[in-house]
């Protein structure tokens, strides 16, 4: 199996979501735009009064509950959304679709084919999850019964042992799953892992170099724009011997006042969420699909 071409693949996941932002943006807009349409008519229709609310600083979380009501809709709608627009930029990284693009919607054999290997994913990391913590449990209390002045020491690096074994786990399985999906159109988790094998840290050292410059440059901006607004002043009021509706009730407090203050920076912030979304979005598939063909051969070295 080929090495991921690290270089190659930075270079290309940055020039796929920067020089490609407004194909980015083509993919992504409409898809998303019915997501934003459904999740605004379920707050409609629960929580009529719930926009008004934010926009007075009145906000009150328990409206929040009745949200839940539609919940396990938004996320199989939100699903449906993210597995086709994971589809449209998977196929502009992997050189599959070409020339600019002002709007994409799909509901072909390869979006289900996405939403199908999507949930088998989560269902495998969660199962796996469950197996994790139950060996586990098992070796940590045994070693806590059995391994005299030692047991807790044994018990400890067992738990950093499976910490690592699930992110690695996860991380093997996830990564290529879109590029997989698209490319050799099958529900490829077995593909995955195998693309996967001796990449684990290729894929930490792409992963890094990608997001973090990305995550440093927009944290810094959003900190000098929302920052003034923070009432840090309520902030200095939480402690650790707070009791439940102590904290219920300064933190609704600071949300109204976060609420109120920052509908100044609204306009901006909408911008920033949307421009952050979609850089994430180019950055993340650019990422995959170019080390897909670099693992296959059919990348830059």
């Amino acid at each position: 199996m080929n090495k991921i071409a690290v270089g190659a693949t930075i270079s290309g996941a940055y020039e796929f979501a920067f020089a490609g932002f407004l194909s980015v943006l083509g993919t992504v807009w409409f898809p998303f735009a019915i997501l934003f349409i459904f999740d605004a008519g379920a707050v409609f229709l629960i929580a009529p009064d719930l926009p008004r609310e934010i926009m007075h600083g009145q906000f009150d979380p328990s409206v929040l509950f009745g949200l839940r009501r539609v919940q396990g809709i938004v996320w199989l709608l939100g699903l449906v959304i993210r597995s086709m627009v994971t589809v449209g930029l998977q196929e502009r990284a992997l050189g599959r679709a070409h020339g600019p693009t002002f709007f994409y919607f799909s509901l072909g054999v390869p979006v289900w084919r996405m939403i199908g290997a999507m949930f088998l994913a989560i269902v495998a990391l969660v199962f796996l999850a469950i197996l994790t913590v139950i060996v586990t449990a098992i070796v940590a209390t045994a070693a806590v019964k059995f391994g005299a002045h030692f047991g807790w020491a044994i018990a400890v690096i067992a738990i950093i042992a499976a910490i690592c074994w699930y992110i690695y786990a996860a991380v093997r399985l996830m990564f290529f799953l879109p590029a997989v999906v698209v490319a050799e159109e099958q529900i490829g988790l077995v593909r995955s892992w195998e693309l996967g094998g001796g990449n684990f840290w290729r894929i930490v050292a792409v992963i890094f170099v990608v997001f973090v410059p990305v995550l440093i440059g927009l944290g810094m901006v959003w900190g000098a724009v929302v920052g003034p607004f923070i009432p840090f002043d309520l902030i200095s009021h939480f402690h650790a011997n707070m009791s439940p509706d102590e904290a219920n009730r300064l933190g609704t407090l600071f949300v109204k006042r976060l609420l109120q203050e920052v509908r100044l920076a609204l306009p901006f912030i909408v911008v920033f969420v949307i421009v952050q979304n979609l850089l994430f979005l180019g950055l993340g598939n650019g990422a995959v699909g170019k080390a897909y063909l670099s693992v296959i051969g059919k990348g830059a070295d």
